[in-house]
């Protein structure tokens, strides 16, 4: 079974995020997977940022699964 997942970001990380686009790609099966409130550090065009989950969709088909997850900045600490 396929599974594809894709970052999407709110619109407040939108326009805090350089470099980084929408990414698409494909999951292996056991590898770790992130959960709502998880951080998630992606390269940009400043270095690494950093970002955090707030949202997954998952959407099943008969041959695959789609899940969205939505990133957004970092709650402050």
């Amino acid at each position: 079974m396929d599974i594809s997942i894709n970052f999407q970001f709110t619109e407040q990380a939108i326009t805090l995020r350089t470099g980084i686009p929408n990414d698409h790609f494909s999951y292996v099966a056991g590898a770790p997977f992130p959960d709502v409130g998880d951080h998630i550090e992606l390269p940009g065009d400043s270095g690494i940022q950093v970002f955090q989950v707030v949202e997954r969709v998952f959407t099943y088909r008969s041959d695959s699964i789609d899940i969205r997850v939505l990133l957004d900045l970092p709650a402050a600490h």
